[in-house]
């Protein structure tokens, strides 16, 4: 077993190699190193160049944005890009300031063990999350390879239909970017950032998942080791009890020492299980403490794209292109919520039934002493955990039907604001 670990190992750092590695190679190639500390000066200056392409795309977009602020069509256009890329740049600081934490994160995993973690349910019917871990980093994947080759596609589409030397997104800088080299510098840099911006996001988003995940086939095991307490005990009670009808003279000493034998086994593998959900309470609120202030970020981000593009909606009602594609946004930010809101909510569900496992485990009849263990279990269980944005509010399936209402109420707001002049007019004339 210890020469397994140290085999799956990653950089020696305890890190799953199983579980973490593609996604920290993503990051890697972009120019994120969360575990390597002696990087060599090529990659250094890689990661420098990725970096500066990201933020300058960004800075650029800003700057056209405020030259052209008179037009509202197009700087909302432009606005809309920058929430975008902002939800990104903030994944990116998060990642880079709280790197120890998510190292931290990733090596708790190493404590718990895989081996015996199915894919299905004991009635075969229903996937576990165990099995959900190659399909998070299937999706990841063919995101990133989408978003590359649909905005790929979409720039050389830009480029090759325009007489003039059009860069990959409104933008502007403070030199003339329309002579070579300076040009094909500008739209490699734009390229670069914008592959930087689509692999953070998704990779993010597969990290986020992955621990959800880990946390979820944990308790899910630790369940079943609850039940199995229970089965291992019926078991022993057949089995005594078929003894005694074979051996009906057997003394009542020996089946007081038989009963004991059962009571410690089962008292043994209930310290088990207490040991690994005081585990499985670290690793989660290692997770909350490490990702709440990314989730706080991103919110805050969702939020306000999801009300300006209603906005943005409401100023432009007859022109069918701006409001596809403000609606286009604000469906990708709630699909963003949704996405992280949904695994939140899971999470808590499997953090809470635990307590039900406890109940449904064959506790009547068991000493004193086993009872209380199952107390403190299910006292345990009972404290409701959820993952939390920045402290503020809960991820979870409430938060996000809030927000869905909100922005429906706020949307309303301003469709009766825009026809108030027109309702106003009317009733003077109608008076008139």
């Amino acid at each position: 077993m210890d020469a397994m670990n140290k085999k799956n190992d990653l950089h020696g750092n305890g890190i799953s190699e199983e579980h973490f590695t593609f996604y920290l190679l993503m990051l890697r190639n972009v120019g994120l190193s969360l575990v390597s500390r002696n990087n060599s000066k090529i990659y250094t200056l890689y990661s420098a160049f990725t970096v500066l392409c990201a933020y300058s795309f960004f800075a650029a977009i800003i700057l056209d944005t405020i030259r052209n602020k008179q037009n509202l069509q197009y700087a909302m256009q432009n606005v809309h890009g920058c929430t975008g890329i902002a939800c990104t740049l903030w994944i990116h600081q998060c990642l880079r300031v709280q790197k120890n934490k998510f190292v931290k994160l990733m090596v708790l995993t190493s404590s718990f063990t895989w081996e015996d973690l199915s894919g299905t349910s004991a009635d075969g019917k229903t996937s576990t999350m165990a099995a959900m871990f190659p399909r998070i980093r299937k999706f990841v994947k063919q995101m990133v390879i989408s978003i590359i080759v649909f905005h790929g596609s979409y720039v050389i589409i830009r480029l090759t239909s325009s007489e003039k030397r059009e860069l990959t997104a409104n933008s502007f800088y403070l030199f003339d970017v329309s002579r070579s080299p300076v040009y094909e510098l500008i739209l490699l840099s734009q390229l670069t950032g914008f592959v930087f911006y689509g692999v953070m996001f998704f990779d993010l988003w597969g990290l986020y998942a992955t621990f959800i995940c880990i946390a979820c086939s944990q308790l899910e095991k630790l369940r079943a080791k609850l039940l199995d307490i229970r089965q291992k005990d019926d078991v022993a009670e057949e089995d005594s009890g078929a003894e005694t009808d074979q051996e009906e003279e057997e003394e009542e000493q020996g089946l007081v020492q038989t009963s004991q034998r059962v009571f410690l086994h089962m008292q043994k593998q209930l310290n088990d299980c207490i040991r690994h959900h005081q585990q499985i309470i670290r690793f989660m609120n290692a997770m909350e403490d490490t990702l709440n202030p990314v989730l706080l970020g991103l919110f805050f981000i969702a939020m306000t794209s999801i009300c300006l593009s209603a906005f943005s909606i409401v100023m432009n009602l007859g022109d069918a292109m701006p409001i596809i594609q403000s609606a286009v946004i604000c469906g990708a930010m709630m699909f963003l919520l949704f996405a992280f809101c949904r695994l939140g909510e899971e999470l808590t569900h499997h953090a809470t039934s635990i307590g039900d496992a406890v109940w449904n485990s064959n506790w009547v009849g068991t000493p004193v002493s086993f009872q209380g263990c199952l107390i403190l279990i299910t006292a345990t269980a009972n404290k409701k955990f959820c993952l939390t944005a920045g402290k503020f509010v809960s991820v979870s399936n409430n938060t996000m039907v809030n927000i869905f209402n909100q922005t429906m109420s706020f949307f309303m707001f301003l469709l009766k604001m825009k026809d108030r002049p027109n309702l106003d007019q009317h009733q003077e004339s109608t008076a008139t």
